[in-house]
């Protein structure tokens, strides 16, 4: 499979096309370059753009223009590619003949980049039993930007990367299923953002999908689960990792909502872990909590008033009879009923491994549905100033102290940054861990991080100990 590193270092191919044997197909789906093929289907079919190394090439004049439905099917080694990249009109594709803008079945070696925004009335983007890279337009600042009942849809024997592409204003953002396969579909995703679906991801089936959020490249491509009404679903054996990815300002209530919205659910037999998030103000008040800790409006004060009142959902349900872990992370000012609901109906197997946990309106672990306390290990983490640390209160996790981080800091609420869909600036307002590791009275044990100096300022270059909370990795 062609990988995303390969296709950076060789994107000046697509600047001046010339594989060797390949053929080059230019299409003009505007009429305006009189060019010989209306569509991509067009191309593969009388163009001979169906051939191994083959090379589509997208028109549009300067304000752009729109593609039909295009589909590729038992194809290999064929790349699409907007000639915006040098210098035209953005492409946008919807769906005409197919409910979906872009289907993609039974290929390989599939490499889909730059274009601007692809739009069906059913799935943007649906990709089986294939494999397929799709590339935004890191170049020109801007993501590839999906949007439908589903944005993108991975099913079976499928192996998918994803750099620079949004999913947007749809039903579910990323759908990753099994399906009626014997074999599991895995997705890579770096620099990729879910904001405004109804829900940002669902990875479900058996044997178990893998979902892999990756970036560890610099603050640029950072992952974004932004404005959605719930989060990312895991159930079934599937296994999610998410890293480097900020959740913000998802479950606000929107009409029509749940009522009970919840920002991570793990279910089944599934798995996962998140590295390096920041888990920010998420609840039904679009506020800028940092500004407004708890602490602030607890009784005698407020509470008996409308800053007191949590969001009836949760960050975090877990029964799966799997793991969760959350590493080096931070969950701030988050005002929902509960934070991570521990539930009973799985086996509760939970690593919290140095983490800040701060600020949070809730019960951080609410696990009353076990007879007993479950198996929840800390290491190296902290509370600070939450409303209930753990419930029952005789449950706390092993391993969680107390330690004032002083991560609040001035700034705004996560609905109001701009930015998208242009790639954005740092979120340097939301890096609110500022200070060093812990120092007398909170010092951790001597000899317990070996290896060079660390810190969470943001900036400072890290060596082999994870910092605590959530941090930049330059």
């Amino acid at each position: 499979m062609k990988t995303i590193e390969t296709l950076l270092i060789t994107a000046s191919v697509f600047l001046a096309p010339a594989i060797a044997n390949a053929a080059v197909c230019q299409v003009d789906p505007s009429g305006s370059f009189g060019m010989p093929h209306a569509t991509i289907d067009d191309a593969i079919a009388f163009g001979g753009c169906d051939a191994a190394n083959s090379i589509i090439e997208v028109y549009c004049p300067a304000g752009g223009c729109t593609h039909p439905s295009a589909t590729i099917s038992g194809l290999s080694d064929i790349t699409v590619v907007s000639a915006e990249l040098w210098g035209h009109g953005p492409v946008q594709m919807t769906n005409s003949y197919s409910a979906n803008a872009l289907s993609i079945d039974a290929s390989t070696g599939i490499v889909i980049e730059g274009f601007d925004l692809i739009t069906a009335n059913d799935r943007a983007i649906e990709i089986v039993d294939s494999e397929v890279v799709v590339l935004g337009l890191p170049g020109l600042g801007r993501y590839t930007q999906t949007s439908g009942t589903t944005g993108v849809y991975v099913e079976g024997n499928s192996q998918v990367e994803l750099l620079y592409v949004g999913m947007t204003f749809s039903g579910t953002g990323l759908e990753v299923l099994t399906g009626g396969s014997a074999m599991a579909p895995q997705v890579a995703a770096t620099g990729m953002v879910a904001m405004n679906n109804d829900r940002a991801a669902v990875v479900d089936g058996s044997p178990g999908p893998v979902l892999d959020i990756r970036s560890d490249y610099g603050l640029a491509v950072h992952n974004y689960v932004m404005r959605n009404d719930e989060g990312i679903y895991a159930g079934g054996e599937s296994d999610v990792t998410i890293d480097h990815t900020l959740f913000a300002a998802n479950l606000r209530l929107w009409p029509g909502s749940p009522l009970a919205p919840v920002l991570l659910e793990v279910d089944g037999h599934a798995d996962m872990t998140l590295r390096n998030v920041l888990i920010y103000d998420n609840d039904a008040k679009p506020n800028p909590g940092v500004q407004v800790p708890w602490s602030m409006f607890r009784w005698p004060w407020s509470c008996g008033g409308s800053p007191c009142l949590n969001t009836p959902g949760k960050i975090l349900e877990h029964g799966s009879s799997g793991m969760v872990e959350i590493v080096a992370s931070t969950v701030i000012d988050n005002q929902t009923d509960l934070v991570f609901n521990i539930s009973g109906s799985g086996s509760g197997q939970m690593i919290v491994d140095h983490t800040i946990l701060a600020h949070n309106w809730g019960k951080v672990f609410s696990m009353s549905s076990f007879s007993g306390c479950p198996p929840v290990q800390g290491v190296a983490s902290y509370f600070w100033d939450n409303r209930v640390n753990a419930a029952p209160v005789g449950c706390p996790p092993p391993g969680i102290g107390i330690w004032d981080p002083a991560p609040i800091s001035a700034g705004f609420t996560p609905d109001d940054v701009p930015g998208f869909p242009s790639i954005p600036a740092p979120f340097g307002d939301l890096y609110w861990v500022t200070s060093y590791e812990p120092m007398a009275p909170y010092a951790l044990p001597a000899g317990l991080y070996a290896g060079p100096s660390w810190a969470v300022d943001g900036s400072t270059i890290d060596g082999d100990p994870l910092d605590v909370g959530y941090h930049n990795p330059l």
